[in-house]
């Protein structure tokens, strides 16, 4: 025969410790995706930056299109962009036939309700300027 006072308390048990094990694994999930985002967003911006930079008609604009590029590049992953998180520097002449342009992005991404704790995430990218390129403005 059972005991009747034991009646129910399986769906009480399992109610607890099913609420107790999906915070965690559903916070975790959200942390994963939110870094993922941010780390696709970071090597999107050094890549693009750096292509926009060494396909530029002269260093000035070319800095204004790495920088374009880059907020761009946040933007499509839904990730605002950090001031100052890109650096580009030139190997050789900037813009210079045979040269390269070296870009990086660097910054500390917050994780979800947690604005105190960052994870830092840099990305790097070097693009050749074209052997054949015409001119330097």
């Amino acid at each position: 025969m059972s005991d009747r006072r034991d009646r129910g308390s399986a769906l009480v048990e399992f109610i607890v410790f099913g609420v107790a094990l999906m915070i965690p694994v559903g916070y975790l999930g959200l942390c994963v995706g939110h870094l993922h985002a941010a780390a696709y967003a970071t090597s999107l911006a050094a890549r693009e930056s750096a292509r926009s930079f060494a396909t530029a008609a002269g260093v000035p604009a070319a800095r204004a299109a790495a920088l374009a590029s880059a907020r761009i590049a946040f933007a499509d992953h839904d990730v605002d962009y950090p001031e100052g998180a890109l650096s580009i520097r030139c190997v050789g002449p900037c813009l210079a036939p045979g040269s390269a342009v070296v870009t990086e992005v660097s910054w500390r991404v917050s994780l979800p309700w947690l604005a105190e704790t960052r994870v830092p995430v840099s990305s790097r990218h070097v693009e050749p300027v074209d052997d054949f390129r015409s001119g330097v403005g």
